[in-house]
């Protein structure tokens, strides 16, 4: 009888194990594919990182989602409509990836829409499709390198809810501007660099940890075409060359804020040089046609690398003809600053002179009664000498000249 029960019992461990084979034949496993309406998946693991202010550094999670990899049959419309879920071998899993040149070089492709809650852009993903309409209603986790290059989207690049520009992620995009939100906290290096883009908006959209640091990375603005820049109201730290060779920048607008943090030489980039940055010391690198800087706070920006106060910080590489713009009544308070202060020219502006403006040369059709002479030390003069060396403002522009 003794004999039979274990018998008995083997028969049960047999089962109970050929049973949990055909149950491990329902479950996908990471690497395993199913193509799906024209569009081959692969489930994958993806690390989310999130900011948890005041902490410095994100959290990191690991998910298991779908990732779109290939495109085997285009619809004859070309509108790709991508599920929010798939169910592979039983078990729903997010559409939240879309891989690497997914779609590059398809002419075809003329609208594409991600309903997923989260979304990560690979490499080349839309690179070379001309003109598509693209709506991504989640979050945008990660933007990698020239995903839209040769690409325009003509619905308008909305990035307002990314969290992350790769190195290069928007370079040779056709698009003239693009919108970034409070979602945003890092920017890696020649993002904008190869491409159209002149103006960039950054929209002050709802997120739950808008006080995190934005960090702009060395190098992060090189190349660009910008005319402006208009950093956001909020917390960032500016690295070392964050802004480098933009021949078209003609001014930057810093902020009404309290504090920024200098960064050193930030990178996340293998192609770059190796850091003989450090000779480099300044923010702004380069930028032969940048006429005037503006802070918008009455109280200087005050430089703070964690607890300590850093005076040593230097904005420009060459302070000789560019002037700093600063509220009307603050000028002495900027003159006695240690950072600001190494600027040569320094003048104040009116209220509200500095609130939607796109470019320096927006009054164009300049109006004589309204312009205005400065010394090089911005004192104000009412009657010019013919051969001196002014300078001549008139509005929200400010030039200078000899008369």
């Amino acid at each position: 009888m003794f004999h039979d029960k274990v018998q008995c019992m083997r028969r049960v461990f047999v089962l109970m194990g050929l049973l949990g084979v055909l149950a491990g034949t329902t479950r996908a496993e990471v690497g395993d594919k199913a193509e799906i309406d024209g569009v081959v998946y692969e489930i994958v693991k993806e690390v989310y990182k999130t900011p948890q202010p005041p902490l410095e550094y994100p959290k990191t999670d690991e998910v298991t989602v779908a990732k779109a990899c290939k495109i085997t049959n285009l619809p004859t419309n070309g509108i790709v409509n991508f599920p929010k879920s798939i169910v592979v071998n039983g078990k729903a899993y997010e559409v939240e990836i879309l891989g690497e040149s997914l779609f590059e070089g398809c002419k075809d492709v003329k609208e594409v829409y991600v309903p997923a809650s989260h979304c990560s852009l690979y490499n080349k993903a839309f690179k070379d499709c001309d003109e598509i309409r693209l709506e991504i209603s989640g979050i945008i986790e990660y933007v990698g390198k020239e995903v839209f290059s040769g690409t325009r989207i003509v619905n308008g690049l909305d990035l307002s809810k990314a969290k992350g520009l790769n190195s290069r992620a928007l370079g040779g995009c056709k698009n003239n501007n693009v919108t970034l939100g409070m979602w945003l906290w890092q920017m890696a290096d020649h993002v904008f660099e190869g491409s159209n883009i002149e103006e960039v908006k950054f929209e002050n959209n709802e997120c739950p940890y808008d006080k995190m640091i934005l960090k702009f990375h060395t190098r992060a603005f090189c190349e660009s075409k910008l005319k402006e820049l208009r950093f956001p109201q909020r917390f960032f730290g500016l690295a070392t060359g964050c802004i480098k060779n933009c021949e078209n920048l003609e001014r930057i607008i810093f902020p009404d804020i309290e504090t920024v943090r200098p960064l050193g030489c930030v990178m996340n980039s293998g192609e770059l040089e190796q850091p003989p940055l450090l000779h480099e010391t300044n923010k702004v690198y380069s930028c032969k046609n940048l006429k005037e800087v503006v802070c918008l706070g009455k109280n200087p920006i005050q430089f703070y690398f964690f607890d300590g106060l850093l005076t040593d910080v230097s904005i420009l590489d060459d302070y000789s003809s560019c002037v700093l713009k600063v509220p009307a009544g603050s000028e002495e308070a900027y003159r006695t600053d240690p950072v600001w202060g190494q600027f040569k020219i320094i003048m104040g502006f009116e209220p509200g002179e500095y609130t939607n403006i796109n470019s320096v040369y927006q009054n164009s059709n300049q109006n004589t009664d309204s312009i205005e002479y400065y010394n090089i030390q911005g004192i104000k003069v009412s009657t010019p000498i013919k051969g001196q060396l002014y300078i001549r403002s008139n509005g929200a522009k400010a030039e200078i000249v000899v008369l």
